[in-house]
């Protein structure tokens, strides 16, 4: 997995900004972070600052995310984050063990 600034100023809700993206393997496209942390269970804005940068404080981290969170505002549960990672999957079948 990778994590990545995306600089091609793509539109969000706020008009432009540097989203963070991360990549996961058999996963086509990157994943904004926020639904990534949502995914992992920290549906909570203020937590996800928090395991950002706990060193600083909650104005700057929220300047940083700010897009990133725009960007993901329709994904807020668990459940939809889940949902959308797994419907940019490879889609190649595998068995659970």
């Amino acid at each position: 997995m990778a994590i990545k600034v995306n600089n091609s100023n793509k539109p969000n809700s706020s008009g432009y900004g540097q989203t963070i993206d991360a990549t996961i393997p058999m996963i086509r496209e990157p994943i904004p972070i926020i639904i990534l942390f949502r995914a992992l269970g920290v549906t909570n804005d203020l937590e996800i600052f928090k395991r950002v940068n706990p060193n600083k404080n909650k104005e700057e981290i929220s300047e940083i995310l700010k897009p990133s969170i725009e960007e993901s505002l329709d994904i807020i549960s668990q459940e939809q984050a889940l949902d959308y990672i797994a419907k940019r999957g490879s889609g190649a079948q595998y068995a659970r063990d």
